[in-house]
């Protein structure tokens, strides 16, 4: 006698594209957060086109060919993001203004494609498969070769017409090019990215361990004025700098002052990966 037996459910598979300054990764995710694959790439960063272009090309290739329900980028500056365009001057890739990338990774792969920024795709992955299962409102903070922020209320991430939450554009557009904001800029400030000094300062390199403090204070007047313009006071940082937390942590803590914020480093992996998932199924 045969029983009934329910059918398995098929994992949907998504290629997740995060563009950096420093680099263009891309990876294989399921819709269950499984990371099957990722590859890294150099970025050229103030590039010309067909020199980014090319560092998007070579992250996606060992990937092509998957059958994929769909693709999630994340790029670190505004967009037209609901027609694929991007608003890159005054970015790490001027050499992509206007330029129409949803409309070609759709039609070279064949599957729906969806952009947002980079921080707003970290800030998806820790909503759906990190910390914001247990807070619901927060400020993500991604700390790489610049500072990038999304923000989740509610268990949703809020966007606006130009990819970053309104008081997010105010943010960048009051502080761009102060040290709270591109103190962050470790390999134009230091001459070495953060994975880099973070190795130094663990053989006990001290001006490496320097620079770690500097971005602790750098940092605090940042977290203090999204504090007061958000109204929100959990805050998640990830990005490679991030991976420092313990040496520039105490000195932030200082800078904060008396304000109520909670301050925590996300223990998800590839969380920016992984947001391509609720960017493609929300």
């Amino acid at each position: 006698m045969c029983e009934n037996v329910a059918p398995m459910e098929i994992k949907r598979k998504y290629l997740a594209l995060d563009i950096g300054g420093v680099s263009t990764k891309a990876g294989l995710v399921t819709s269950e957060g499984e990371v099957l694959g990722y590859y890294a790439v150099d970025s050229h960063r103030g590039g010309t086109r067909e020199q980014v272009l090319r560092d998007i090309a070579s992250a996606l290739e060992p990937f092509r060919g998957e059958d994929l329900a769909g693709v999630g980028v994340g790029f670190p500056a505004y967009g037209d993001f609901k027609n694929g365009v991007l608003l890159t001057l005054n970015t790490p890739f001027p050499s992509l203004h206007r330029f129409p990338l949803g409309f070609l990774l759709e039609n070279e792969i064949g599957a729906p494609t969806r952009i947002t920024t980079n921080a707003n795709l970290f800030a998806l992955g820790v909503m759906r498969f990190g910390e914001g299962q247990t807070y619901k409102d927060f400020v993500a903070v991604s700390l790489g070769s610049g500072t990038g922020v999304g923000v989740v209320q509610n268990g949703r991430l809020v966007e606006g017409m130009l990819g970053p939450h309104p008081v997010i554009v105010e943010f960048y557009n009051e502080w761009s090019g102060t040290e709270s904001h591109d103190g962050l800029c470790f390999p134009a400030l230091y001459g070495a990215d953060g994975e880099t000094l973070y190795r130094k300062v663990e053989d006990g390199d001290e001006i490496a361990l320097r620079a770690f403090e500097r971005i602790g204070r750098s940092l605090g007047p940042t977290l203090n004025w999204l504090h007061a313009g958000l109204m929100m006071d959990t805050f998640i940082l990830g990005g490679g700098v991030s991976n420092s937390y313990d040496y520039f942590y105490p000195v932030l803590e200082s800078e904060l002052g008396s304000n109520d914020v909670k301050v925590l480093k996300t223990g998800l992996e590839n969380a920016p990966l992984l947001g391509a998932v609720p960017l493609l199924e929300d």
